[in-house]
């Protein structure tokens, strides 16, 4: 083959391929644009009917006040949730960070769609929400969405998620007393359902810091959030539980926190011989539910006031305790606390076998007792009163 040939040839093979290459970029970007007409006309769709069945549900089509429907409603399949706000009622700015941005950008709508970048929120007529789920984020579950209708009377159709593990939150308030309090998060691992997740929640919140001193006495100064998206922590289950601190802090991120409680669902740790124990650091708490409930307590004497344990563990204690650094271990005579704190003593045993505790038991000691003893609680308060 001459050269000139050649070199005709090869230019010819590179057109051919150009040309080929433009007509599948060409044949992709109208497919896609395709895709997204279909998708819009399905959105279009979805909004059309859902406040046909508001508006019936609201005009007592369907009965008077508290009569119920349910519904299911399709959605284009790149929809993952669908959110709704009710503007006339207070606002919850934590469940979805990304829709807060999205809510204040387009202040007349009331639906959103995530991804919230993809898909143009709108409005529909005769909406309401209760306070305690607003906004509300349905997730859709092959395509659609399943939601309950209420007539709320005046002219509005309350709307519900029809099953509550379809709601998707980022961060739901528990209990709530105002700005600058303790904040206190719940995380779950190990659990497949949001409705166990959070009766566990309402058991150590009820149990621990209702009933035990001195969070009793505390508790307006404590506020409580649960994350109930099941994502991936890190956790691990061996002689005790551990979460990978950063995947943790990731996730309760989402959250107001100065302190976290992962639970770790009892199904998880059941099967394992030797009892799981919980962990805790700083600032985070692992909590095997198997176990007693005063485990959280002991761990938030950790946590919270830097508390030491009073039960013996020379193995890992020798060697780099230093009872100075806590305030309810002191050497022989224990004038730390004696005769200062009422209610005191000095009993031998306080991590290390030479050290001295001020009560004879204590939640710091075992789960004999719901009790944490003067010192203990003098601390706890010191540490709590900040946020009063």
């Amino acid at each position: 083959m001459k050269k000139g040939q050649f070199i005709g040839s090869t230019v010819f093979y590179v057109l051919v391929a150009l040309i080929i290459l433009l007509v599948l970029v060409f044949s992709y970007t109208q497919i896609q644009k395709l895709t997204g007409f279909a998708q819009e006309g399905q959105l279009k769709i979805f909004i059309s009917t859902l406040g046909d069945e508001i508006e019936k549900q609201a005009s007592g089509r369907y009965g008077g006040k508290g009569s119920m429907k349910e519904e299911k409603f399709s959605l284009p399949k790149d929809v993952e949730s669908v959110c709704f706000v009710d503007r006339s009622k207070e606002i919850d700015f934590l469940v979805n960070n990304e829709l807060n941005s999205h809510m204040k950008r387009f202040n007349e709508s009331n639906v959103f769609f995530k991804p919230f970048n993809r898909f143009a929120p709108h409005k529909v007529d005769y909406l309401a929400l209760d306070e305690e789920t607003n906004p509300l984020c349905v997730n859709a579950v092959n395509s659609r969405i399943s939601l309950r209708l209420v007539n709320a009377g005046r002219g509005k159709a309350m709307i519900e998620a029809r099953q509550p593990k379809e709601m998707g939150v980022e961060c739901r308030k528990k209990i709530y007393h105002g700005d600058k309090k303790l904040d206190i998060v719940f995380l779950p691992y190990g659990y497949d359902d949001k409705e166990d997740f959070s009766a566990d929640v309402d058991y150590y919140i009820e149990n621990i810091f209702m009933r035990v001193e001195p969070f009793r006495a505390k508790i307006n100064s404590l506020n409580f959030y649960m994350i109930d998206v099941f994502a991936d922590i890190g956790c691990s289950i061996g002689s005790w539980v551990k979460c990978d601190d950063l995947m943790v802090k990731q996730l309760a991120s989402n959250c107001p926190n100065d302190l976290v409680v992962v639970l770790v669902e009892r199904s998880k740790v059941a099967d394992f011989l030797s009892p799981v124990r919980s962990s805790a650091s700083l600032d985070t708490a692992v909590i095997n539910t198997a176990d007693d409930k005063l485990v959280l307590a002991h761990e938030l004497g950790h946590m919270l006031a830097k508390l030491a344990d009073e039960y013996v563990d020379e193995a890992s204690y020798r060697g780099f305790f230093n009872e100075e650094d806590y305030a309810n271990c002191d050497t022989e005579g224990c004038s730390e606390w004696l005769p200062k704190v009422y209610g005191t003593g000095c009993f031998k045993g306080c991590s290390l076998g030479v050290l001295y505790r001020p009560t004879e038991d204590s939640i710091m000691r075992s789960f004999a007792t719901s009790f944490f003893g003067p010192v203990n609680a003098k601390e706890l308060n010191k540490a709590i009163g900040m946020y009063d």
